[in-house]
């Protein structure tokens, strides 16, 4: 399965997560600080 990468605005982790099949919008929280201020990177 596709893996899309993200980005915490509060500590900049970076992390990564399954894609959603269906491509809904969802909320994510960052593993390290809990901050649901998380923004999902471009494809590089």
């Amino acid at each position: 399965m596709a893996k899309d990468h993200f980005k915490c605005l509060r500590c900049s982790n970076t992390y990564e997560l399954e894609a959603d099949p269906d491509g809904k919008l969802k909320e994510r929280i960052c593993p390290k600080c809990k901050s649901n201020s998380v923004r999902k990177l471009k494809a590089q």
